[in-house]
């Protein structure tokens, strides 16, 4: 599960296509003494296209007051690297 990025620019570089993917690693943290509150933490894999070797990784995370219900945490941290993607710059993404 992953999506591309086309129209993009990364640290300076204006690449064709980039393909953003989790891998299937993520970690989710209770946080105290706000009960309730909930820190996702991932690792985020870029490479020129779908399985092709990676570029470049890098540790992200994002805080939610509750998880998602139903318990879909990929969608949520697909959707919050994406948003992080679109406030940066104009780009298209399409999904896996």
């Amino acid at each position: 599960m992953g999506f591309t990025i086309s129209n993009y620019s990364l640290f300076g570089l204006q690449p064709q296509n980039f393909y953003v993917s989790i891998l299937g690693s993520y970690s989710i943290k209770k946080n105290h003494p706000v009960l309730g509150h909930y820190t996702i933490t991932y690792t985020v894999y870029y490479s020129s296209s779908k399985g092709q070797e990676i570029l470049m990784r890098k540790e992200q995370y994002f805080n939610l007051e509750q998880l998602p219900d139903p318990a879909n945490v990929y969608t949520a941290i697909y959707d919050n690297i994406k948003q992080q993607l679109n406030t940066e710059v104009n780009s298209t993404i399409t999904d896996d």
